[in-house]
């Protein structure tokens, strides 16, 4: 329970200062996919027939998730980071992909809580090894010792 209070403070301490979580410039998302997994990822799209909860499909739309609980941020808010954000009735929520700019790059809707942490860790590793690699990238010093 400590662990889960400490994290809820850090992203309250986040989103009151308005870095990080919310940096990200407003606009229309212009990607949005639906998460699943079933033994394996599957990322499709979100169309006019795809099932999803009302509430989390405009949320994503109009780029809003003032109303949603912040579950988790990780990434390099300088280079490309996420942000995980829970439905406070619902189960399920979103995940975004932020670029070093602000961008909103793309959203990911999962309709339930297991889909919603899977899809927390996916894009989380993914970032990091963004930042992993460029790290690595920025270390080359060319020498062959």
């Amino acid at each position: 329970m400590l662990g889960t209070a400490c994290a809820a403070k850090f992203l309250i301490n986040i989103r009151v200062q308005g870095s990080f979580l919310f940096a990200a410039q407003r606009g229309t998302m212009q990607e949005i996919y639906l998460f699943e997994n079933t033994g394996q990822i599957s990322l499709r799209p979100v169309t006019a027939d795809t099932e999803v909860d009302a509430q989390l499909l405009q949320a994503a739309q109009e780029d809003n998730f003032d109303w949603m609980e912040p579950m988790f941020a990780g990434g390099d808010s300088e280079l490309v980071y996420m942000t995980a954000f829970r439905h406070p009735q619902n189960a399920g929520g979103a995940v975004i992909v932020i670029s070093g700019g602000g961008e909103h790059m793309f959203c990911v809707l999962a309709r339930t809580n297991l889909d919603l942490v899977s899809a927390a860790s996916h894009f989380s590793s993914m970032v990091s090894n963004i930042r992993y690699g460029l790290d690595i990238f920025e270390n080359i010093s060319g020498d062959d010792d």
